[in-house]
Parts: C-alpha cells; structure tokens; sequence
C-alpha cells in the first residue's frame, strides 16, 4: 500500500458490462464525499470498449483504470487494492447503483468501531421482474430483518462483496482475497473466504443498513445455474482450505436432509435426459413466469448444479467439526477423600494438562467467544473453553495465578447460596468440608478477566425439583450473583450434569444465554445444544495425553440414555401441570400472594418505569426495554420493589437485547459503549439522525368508538390528550349509547382541547362505529384504537414511522402490550394472542410474501395485528368500502372485521407494515366469564371472516387450498398457548372449547348477520 491521502478508495471490477458499469461510476460520481476519495476500476479482460468509455469521462474524483488480463474477481478486487491509497477500501460490484449517503453510512460504522462493514442491497428498479430477482431481494430483505436483530454483526453466511468496505490495514495483514477461488472468471467463494480468515483474527464485521445500493440484476437463468455450479467447485475447495468450514457449507445447503440426499444422488446423473426439462424451465424463468412449479424445479436444478460442482472437485470435506471443547475442573488441589478426589485434579497435574494444550496448538477462548460462536461465528480449529465447577479456594490460589501466567481466560460456575461457604452438598453425603470463594474473591477472578457463571443455589437435582421451585432456584442464583457486583450470569453449568427438557426450557426462560452440561449426544459445542453444551470432565486419573484423546474424541450419550432422560423431562413437565390443579380438580384461577407479573417499560435514556397498572406484590416484572422510544424487546426479571431493579434492567438490556441496542446506536450514529462502560450504562439524549425521530405534520385523525363506558373512558381520553405528534385530531364515536353521559364527557374534553369531537353513531355495531368516525375524519391517516386501551405519547409518530417506510403502505399496525398480568384469565389472554405483544421488529406484508409467511397466508389471522391499534391511508380505505357492517364487535359475528380488512388492503395490492415503535398498552379481560364471551367471539370473527371469503369468488379457490393446513394451525392453539403460560398461573376452564364453539357457529352468524344490514 502507498501512503493515504485519501479516506476511502472505491474499487470496482467488471468484465464486459460497459453500459451497466458506467451508471454505476455515475452513481459513485454523484456520492457525498466530505473528505478525499479514490475510484480504481478494474478492467477484467473486458472487450466491449470499456476502458476507452472510461477514459474518457471527466469526474469530480480521481479515476484510476486498470486493464488486465482476464484472472476473475478476486483477482481483479486484489489488483484495485494493492493500487489503492485509502484509508478504508469499498468494494463495489459493477452492476451496483448507490445512494448519495452510502460512503458517509460505511465511514459511520467504520469509526464506530467496524473493520469491515456490509451494506443493505436492493434491486435496481430497472432489472427484470422474474424469480431470480426476487430471490435475490428476499433474502437481502431477511438478512436485514435477521442482522437487524444481531446489532450488526455478521457471520460467514452474510456476507457478500457486492458492498464492502474494509480497512486497509485489515486488507493488508490477510492478504486479500484468494484468487484461487475465482481463477479463469469462475464465480463464488472469495467473499466467505475472506469473512472467515477475518473472523479468524478477530475483526468486528458490521452490516449498516442506511448504506444502500442497487444491483442492476441481468443474469439470464442459464448463467445462473452456471453460477451455482461455479459456486459448488469454489465450496468444494474452501472446505479443503479452511478446516470445520464444510461442515458449514453442507449445512447451508441442506446437505444432510433427505431432501439434499436426494439432490446429490440427481447430480451424480448424466445431463443429457434432462436438458429438455433444463431448456423448459430456463426459458420459463427467462420469460418472468414465477408459478410455484417453475420457481420449485428451477430451485432443484440450481441445487444439482452446485451438487455437481462441488462433486467434480472432491465434494465438500465434513471435518469432524470445528474441535471447539469445553473443559469442566472442579477442585484443584490433591484431596484424600473418596467422594470428592475422583473429580480433583492436583497442581502438578494441572500445570502438566495445561501445558499440553499449549503444545498441542490450541486456542483458548472466553465466554463471548463461545456465545458468538453459538450465533454462527466461526472459531479457531481447537479451540477450547476452561470452566471450573463449585467456585472452590483452590481455583483462586492455584489454577488462577498459571493460567494469568499465560494469558488463558475462564468461567468459574459459583453455587450463590453457598458463596463464602463450603460445599455443602458433598458434605452431607460425608464428604470433606472445602472452603469455597468468597464474593471478594470471585470480584477479583472477575478483574484478571475471569467470567462468573452460576451452578445454581444450592447445587441441587434440578430434575427432580418442583416447577415453581426449579424457576425460583435457577431465577434467584442469577440475580443473587449479580447482585454481589459480579455481573448477572450468562452460563448455567447443571449440578451433576442432570438437565431434561422441562429443566433446559426453564433454564432459557430464566434468561441465561446458555447451560453447561457434561456428557450428551454430540461432541462439541453447537446452536443447537445451547442449553446443553457438552464438556470434558477432566478427573484425578485424566493425564495429559488422555486428556488431548478425549478432546479429539469425546466420549457421548447413547441412545437409549438419551430417550430415558428426555421421558423423564417429559413426565416432569405434566406433573408439574398437574401440581398447578387444587386437589379436587378445578383449575387455581385466582393466583397466589406475589405469582403475577407486573408489566412496565423502561427506557434506556430515562431512569424510571413507567406502567398502566401500579405494582402491587409481584416478584416478577415483565420490562418492555426501549432506546429513545424504540421498543428493543422484552426482559423478564425478579421484582425487588427496590432501587437496584433499574440497575438490573440496565444490566439485562445488554445482556439479552444487546443486538438490536447496538443496531439502533449504529443507526443514529451514536457512540457504543466499551463493555467496562455498560453497567449502569444511560443512553444519551435522542439525536435528530435516530432511527425513531419522525419528521411530518400530515394531519392524522384518531377514531375510538365506545359504547356505554363513560365512567372508564376518560383514562383512555387523558392519554390521547398527551400524544406529542403535532397535527391530530380526535374523533370519539358514541355507538348507539343509551344515555348522553358520553356526550357530555367529550364535550368537556373539547372544551378544554379543541383537538377533541364528539361523534354519534345510532346504529350498534363497532363496523359501522368506524365507518362513522371515517366519514368524520379530515386527515390523511385515520388510526384507530379501542376505549380499554392506553396509547403512548409517541404512538401517532411510530404509525406514521410505519407509512414512511414503503410508498405502497396502506395500513400499519402496532405494539399492542399487556397492561396487567395478575391472575389466570389475563395470563390466558397474553399467552393465547401472543403476536400482539411480543414482536419488537418491523415487518411488512404484501401479496408478494407467500413464502416468507407460509402457506395460510395471507389469510392468516393474527400475524398483521389488530384491530386495537391500527391506521390506513385515508383515502385507500374509503375506495375499498371501509369495514364491513356484517363483521365485528356489537354484531352477531362478534368480531373478524380487522382481519377482513387486512387482506381487502393486501388483496386491493396495497401493503401493511407491522411497526413496532407504535406502542398502545392493553387492558386484558381480568374475570373468566368476561374472557370466556371474548374468546366465543374471537371464534365467531375467524369463521365468520372465512365464511366471506368462502362466498367471494374471487377468493375461494384459494381458501379452499389452505383448508388442510388452516386446520393444522387450529389444532395446535392449545399446546401453543400452554406452552406459553407461566405454570405458577393456570388457564381458565374452558376457554379453549368456547372459542371452538365460536367457530362452528361463525359461519352461520355471518349469513344472518349479512341479512340484518342488508347485504
């Protein structure tokens, strides 16, 4: 590299796409540049005049222009940047248009901290409508929702270099890209290969999602299939380059399903009987058909082609796997004590093993290390993870001091109830009493770079405890360990080993990251054993040499071990249902002193709560976490009543919404803290560049309909009157009141807020109540909300957020959170109807989505929202008719009239966006046969609903397809619901049979509900 006069050189290679190439030199030429920058474009071997074209233009930035040879694009990426003088470099592919911001969005996350930085592709405006292209914009759509979630960060599987910045420094240790990968123009594998050796060295790769490009898509199907052929030989190689990376690859590709199977067995055939369904269906795709048929078969023929490419060059190597391990230690001291010495190991010995691994190559690792690799990072081949079980002295006085000699991280797994104790656990089955760490010490294993986990309270059997004091017990030892300023626990290691399925489910709703367990059924530490990683117990007898055999083959679980252990769970999990019952019984709906849950949010930037319902006795509190108003997500904690719960909702904001917290500082462009800084940690003042800021002042008119409710409906009207969005109006509509007691109340409001009207409806039913305050409203936007709902301030801002996201936006929909959680029928309630209230990330629906939201779609019910929060485009639900009058509260159907007018919005080609910052708080229904009527209707509303679009011609061909699987989703509503509830709250009797009975009867409603107003 040269020196860096410049902060960015943009290096773009190409190979004969002249025309394509100079708009993207247009786009990069009309950039916002604040500092110098560089474009270096690679000529490829191109023949079309493209380095004349070149040379010839005049731009506002230096232009470099280098021919070679025709060597591939890894190649090519590697000649632009050894020419390059910048400080970062980015990565262009030449079929890429930018947004005028792009360079200013990469240098944002790149001083934030980012060495590499992907941004967010969409489809260029101008590329062909067909399966490819649609392909392609999904799965830039799902990345982007998926590393939303993550903060940021990206695994091997995210990146691609059609948009990559890279500092140079970075560029230059790893020694760029591998040409190889790519040689003689093939296509495929250099990005992975270049995010893994990354990876490897510990970079920080960042996805910005501001910075937006537009890939000018004109593959043919033919050179795609080719493609994915290429793609298979640049896999089959990488497989061979990089140890534990095939194993990767082939689970991408669903290798090991009965599906793939099948796939590599098909490209193992001659082509030749084939070609005529190739021809076929490429022209079929070339033609823009996307029927099922033609998107399925050729989605088999690329899967053979990248099959029989890798094939043709030695298939994909599945190595054993990435060899990461965890070592479990206990005491380290010798012991003369037949119940504890077969799990100690003595200093001497323990020097030896370490040593050993050292010599042996391997890399040791810490806690965010295996956390991460969980997530799909990738680690270093033997890599190895030391635990120490029980928190004994020994570990502090001998085993710390050599592994800081060496650099070596650890977690030391501490028994809380027993922290300055001793073990007390062995000591009743006679074992010899050992002292443990104190907290004091734990707090100084912890400043040498130790990590505290928790082995629980007491060191129990935790499969044979009772539900409610399993929860307690795995509850109780996190935060009382966090407590002690050691940091709230990530990892649970399992007393004994001894974990099922009911113990690893509450272990995870306990809001650990992941379980230590010992011995299991697969070798090493995956996503799919999170809550049951396996470990290596290393013994008294374990000497060094058996120690590196077990690691390079641990032992596992057997088989019948295995379903023995998980029948066990199983029997544990309905017995602790059973325990739920009194003892004739009746199901216990009123719960006992401190078993419900108090709701609430708190922002990050602010230092209280705030809530509808004021806390009483609960010992649990369920924080809706957000940063400038933006919801993050949910934390579920203890509830001390006591000034340290803020504390420990700061501390669990990090620790389980740490992905979203550091997307959203990304995208404002606010600094992210050090670990060091996190706890106590108080987000800054919102920004005008944050993410949630919201700049209109189109009018927007609230409709809330209510009907005899004068005495509760002022709480829902003080909250309307302290929305900030500038430009509002309400509108109440009295439904078919019985006295003037509404009346009266908002002309006092309006009095007083002239922001406030008073609407009068005569005729019942909540369809025609809306289809009133629609008339009525003078805004662009008519939003809607119930008269049992409590709105936030910013609510109208996050609906309008919603509109500004997509131009074809029809309707949006919000956050609709549970106000109080305190006996069993509001417990029923938020679990049954779970999509209102727990999702926290943007979506958006259209008739596009099929396969993104599976076959009911886009008749199925819940998954836009609901009608307690919801707005439209004023002028689009007036030309589609409004509600329908047969449909909703206040009618013989009850309800369904929020789902019918979803799907007329999508079937009428506009868009819903699910918009999570637009929060309203929900008063569930708190007295069984008050939810037990709901329930019945919410039955009534589905199939009344369906009934529609039965008797709709243009709709009920399609209804009909999803029959068989509608009824699937039916018959799974209770487990779903059950699992969800909180197994100190039983469910009420009977509400899922009365909302079945809603079903049979919906249909009949429907038609004689169609009668009474005449349709």
């Amino acid at each position: 590299m040269n020196a860096t006069p410049f902060r960015f050189s943009i290096i773009v290679p190409t190979y004969n796409r002249r025309n394509i190439l100079l708009d993207t030199v247009a786009s990069i030429a009309a950039t916002d540049r604040p500092w110098p920058c560089e474009l270096i474009v690679v000529v490829d071997g191109s023949t079309d005049g493209t380095v004349e074209a070149l040379r010839g233009l005049a731009l506002p930035l230096p232009l470099k222009v280098i021919d070679q040879a025709n060597q591939g694009a890894a190649a090519a990426r590697n000649a632009g940047a050894a020419a390059a003088s910048g400080q970062f470099l980015l990565f262009l592919d030449d079929d890429m248009t930018v947004e005028p911001d792009l360079i200013i969005q990469h240098e944002r996350t790149l001083l934030a901290g980012a060495d590499a930085v992907v941004g967010h592709i969409r489809i260029d405006e101008r590329s062909p409508v067909n399966i490819l292209t649609r392909g392609v914009e999904r799965w830039a759509a799902e990345r982007r929702q998926r590393l939303d979630l993550s903060g940021g960060q990206l695994g091997v599987e995210d990146f691609l270099t059609g948009q990559l910045s890279v500092r140079a420094e970075w560029f230059t240790r790893i020694r760029g890209f591998d040409g190889l990968l790519t040689a003689e123009g093939t296509f495929g594998g250099e990005d992975t290969d270049l995010v893994y050796r990354l990876l490897q060295e510990g970079t920080r790769l960042r996805f910005s999602p501001r910075a937006v490009s537009y890939q000018r898509y004109v593959v043919t199907a033919a050179q795609n299939i080719r493609q994915w052929a290429q793609a298979g030989r640049s896999d089959a190689l990488l497989s061979r380059k990089h140890p534990g990376l095939g194993a990767v690859l082939d689970r991408g590709h669903r290798g090991r399903t009965l599906d793939g199977r099948l796939t590599k067995a098909l490209s193992m055939l001659p082509p030749t009987p084939f070609r005529a369904v190739v021809d076929r269906v490429v022209a079929r795709v070339d033609r823009g058909r996307m029927d099922f048929a033609t998107e399925f078969l050729f989605a088999k023929l690329r899967d053979i082609a990248y099959w029989g490419g890798a094939r043709a060059h030695g298939g994909l190597v599945r190595h054993s796997g990435s060899g990461v391990r965890v070592l479990a230690y206990h005491a380290i001291e010798d012991i003369d004590d037949p119940h504890i010495a077969p799990y100690s190991v003595g200093p001497e010995l323990f020097e030896r093993q370490i040593e050993a691994l050292r010599e042996a190559g391997c890399t040791f690792i810490d806690g965010d290390d295996l956390l991460e690799h969980l997530d799909g990072r990738p680690l270093k081949p033997r890599s190895v993870l030391l635990t120490f079980d029980d928190a004994y002295e020994s570990v502090l006085t001998t085993a710390a001091p050599l592994l800081e000699k060496h650099g070596i991280p650890a977690i030391v797994c501490a028994v809380s109830d027993e922290i300055g104790g001793y073990n007390a656990w062995d000591v009743a089955r006679g074992a010899a009493k050992l002292q443990l760490l104190t907290a004091d010490q734990l707090g100084c294993l912890r400043r040498t770079g130790w990590e505290v986990a928790s082995h629980t309270r007491r060191h129990a059997h935790l499969t044979t405890l009772p539900d409610a004091e399993l929860r307690a017990d795995l509850a109780e030892s996190r935060h009382a360990v966090g407590r002690l300023g050691l940091g709230t626990p990530r990892f649970l290691a399992y007393p004994h080993g001894e974990h099922d399925r009911r113990v690893r489910s509450r272990v995870r709703a306990a809001g650990y990251s992941a379980a230590f367990a010992l011995t299991t059924t697969v070798r090493e530490p995956g996503p799919a054993t999170r809550f049951a990683l396996p470990r290596v117990e290393v013994r008294q007898d374990t000497t060094p040499a058996a120690l590196l055999r077990e690691l390079a083959d641990p032992y596992t679980l057997s088989p019948r071990d295995l379903v023995r252990r998980e029948l066990l769970g199983l029997a544990g999990s309905v017995l602790a249902r059973v325990r739920t019952l009194h003892p004739d019984g009746a199901t216990a709906m009123t719960p006992s002193t401190g078993t419900g849950i108090w709701c609430c949010d708190f922002d990050l930037a602010g230092d209280a709560t705030s809530s509808m319902v004021p806390p009483r006795d609960e010992v649990a509190m369920r924080v809706l976490i957000r940063l400038h108003g933006e919801p993050l997500g949910y934390v579920t904690l203890a509830r001390t009543g006591m000034p340290r719960d803020i504390d420990q909702i700061r501390d669990a904001a990090w620790r389980e919404l740490g992905r979203p917290l550091v997307a959203h500082l990304i995208e404002e462009g606010a600094p992210i803290p050090e670990e060091a800084e996190r706890s106590g940690w108080r987000a800054p003042a919102p920004t005008r560049t944050c993410p949630n800021h919201v700049a209109a002042d189109d009018l927007v008119s609230v409709v809330v309909c209510t009907r005899n409710r004068s005495e509760s409906l002022p709480a829902c009207l003080d909250r309307l009157a302290a929305v900030s969005y500038p430009s509002v109006e309400f509108v109440i509509v009295d439904n078919a009141p019985s006295d003037d007691s509404t009346r009266a109340l908002v002309e006092k409001y309006a009095a007083a807020d002239r922001r406030f009207r008073y609407v009068r409806e005569p005729r019942p039913g909540l369809s025609r109540a809306r289809n009133a305050g629609l008339a009525a409203a003078r805004g662009r936007y008519v939003a809607y909300t119930d008269d049992d709902v409590a709105v936030d301030s910013r609510w109208i801002h996050g609906l309008v957020r919603g509109f500004q996201r997509r131009p074809d936006v029809a309707c949006v929909t919000g956050l609709v959170c549970t106000a109080a959680i305190s006996n069993g029928s509001e417990a029923y309630f938020d679990a049954r109807l779970a999509s209102w209230s727990t999702r926290c990330e943007p979506q958006f629906f259209d008739l596009s989505m099929r396969d993104e939201y599976g076959v009911l779609y886009p008749f199925s019910a819940g998954i836009f929202g609901t009608g307690a929060s919801f707005a439209f485009d004023r002028q689009r639900l007036v030309r589609i008719g409004g509600f329908d009058e047969a449909l909703g509260a206040g009618t013989l159907t009850r309800g369904g009239e929020d789902l019918d007018i979803f799907v007329r919005v999508l079937l009428d080609g506009g868009a819903i966006a699910y918009e999570p910052s637009a929060v309203v708080w929900h008063h569930h229904r708190a007295d069984e046969q008050s939810l037990l009527k709901q329930m019945y209707g919410y039955g009534t509303g589905l199939t009344a609903y369906l009934m529609k679009l039965l008797m709709n011609n243009a709709t009920r061909n399609q209804l009909l397809m999803r029959v068989p699987a509608g009824v699937v989703k039916i018959a799974r509503i209770r487990t779903q619901t059950n699992k969800r509830l909180n197994d100190t709250i039983a469910p009420p009797s009977g509400a899922m049979r009365r909302e079945f009975a809603g079903y049979l009867a919906g249909p009949v409603l429907y038609l004689r509900a169609r009668r009474a107003v005449g349709s």
